[in-house]
């Protein structure tokens, strides 16, 4: 059986390969890297999570599947944002890049950044794409060393955001188009 996806909709850029290929191999290259992969239905639903989000949840696959992600996994305080950006996704035929947390099956919170794609496939689904950040200190501090911040009180939010505004700065002296 073909892949449905074509070489410019594969997450892997791979596309027009057969399916047990295309699965082995998107298994194996996200699991063993701790990314996190997750399809989810037009209407939320969780229809593919692959091992790193069953580490990082510690939720079990058919725990996970035909459930709402927003409404599992979502603190309340996010639920509205997240629903936006998911919306966002469904409506638009570019990445849409965000950082939420998610509530892990014990109650501990998980600060995701995530890329996530609308994938048509006689219907449509969002391919999330996540890293962890939450406990990847080095993360943390590799953004820290590139924008000169060596406060001690710096949050990771405010390290992304300085990143983030330096990486715009960047963007807007030197485009990449």
């Amino acid at each position: 059986m073909k892949c449905p996806l074509t070489r410019s909709t594969c997450p892997l850029g791979l596309g027009d390969c057969d399916m047990h290929s295309c699965s082995l191999l998107s298994s194996f290259l996200f699991s063993e890297s701790g990314i996190m992969l997750l399809i989810l239905d037009r209407h939320g639903k969780v229809k593919y999570v692959n091992d790193s989000i069953t580490k990082v949840t510690k939720y079990k696959k058919g725990e996970l599947y035909r459930k709402s992600w927003v409404d599992l996994l979502i603190p309340d305080e996010e639920k509205e944002i997240v629903q936006i950006v998911f919306e966002r996704t469904l409506n638009m035929s570019e990445k849409v890049t965000f950082i939420n947390n998610i509530i892990d099956k014990d109650g501990e919170a998980h600060l995701i950044a995530w890329n996530n794609y609308m994938i048509m496939n006689g219907n449509p689904n969002i391919v999330c794409i996540g890293i962890p950040v939450t406990r990847n200190q080095y993360v943390i501090d590799h953004l820290k060393a590139e924008i000169n911040d060596n406060s001690e009180e710096a949050t990771l939010e405010s390290v992304l955001n300085k990143a983030v505004n330096r990486l715009t700065m960047l963007r807007q002296l030197n485009p990449l188009s």
